[in-house]
């Protein structure tokens, strides 16, 4: 009688075992339909269990197979813009001027360079204002004097409109010395001659630079505007 039971209980235990190990996949052959009732999807005729329940764990890989074969397509990725580069900033060419002595043209380009400094426009070579200035210049070596009144021309501003007369605005720089950056730096060290390069009513300059005199060189720089 004990062995009876014993074994009863054995076979209790292994069913229960049975029943909950594949309790999952019993459900899992469940589905909800749409009117909310539930119906099996894998039970045909006469098919035993045990194949239902291979059925339905062949159809479960299946599924799982082809999710992994068909993920969900991930947002593609919007390239960022290029970041387009600045246009480099070309520096001004220097103004080329024909008719020019090395000497003028190198005066004329530390006249724009220190205007650029404070953002006053270059000043254009006017060639009569050039011819203005060197017969100053030559006249101050012929003679002997060091003035901005000539004994021959007058004041300079009489010699200017012989040379070009529709300037409403005229004025001169003169000076004496042996290089023409050291007549520029005596210029900008006196406020009178720096206004004159710097000044915004001037748009035209005639530089005239002749060798001689008791200084080396004599240099008279015409402004127009």
């Amino acid at each position: 009688m004990r062995n009876r039971k014993t074994r009863f209980i054995v076979a209790l235990m292994m069913m229960l075992f049975f029943a909950f190990s594949i309790f999952p996949s019993v459900l899992n052959a469940a589905e909800m339909n749409d009117q909310g009732s539930v119906k099996f999807r894998y039970f045909y005729g006469n098919e035993s269990f045990f194949k239902l329940l291979s059925r339905l764990n062949a159809q479960r890989a299946a599924e799982g197979e082809k999710e992994e074969v068909n993920p969900a397509p991930e947002e593609p990725q919007v390239p960022e813009e290029p970041q387009v580069p600045e246009e480099p900033q070309v520096p001004e060419e220097p103004q080329v001027v024909q008719g020019l002595s090395s000497d003028e043209k190198e005066m004329l380009e530390l006249i724009n360079r220190e205007r650029a400094k404070v953002n006053a426009a270059p000043l254009q070579i006017d060639m009569r204002l050039v011819k203005s200035a060197r017969a100053k210049s030559s006249d101050m070596i012929d003679n002997n004097y060091f003035s901005h009144t000539s004994p021959v021309y007058g004041g300079f501003s009489a010699l200017i409109r012989q040379y070009a007369s529709d300037y409403a605005y005229t004025g001169e720089n003169i000076a004496g010395a042996p290089r023409v950056e050291t007549a520029h730096k005596n210029f900008m060290n006196s406020s009178g001659h720096r206004k004159n390069i710097l000044n915004t009513n001037y748009t035209h300059v005639g530089i005239g630079i002749v060798d001689g005199g008791p200084y080396g060189k004599m240099l008279t720089q015409h402004f127009g505007g």
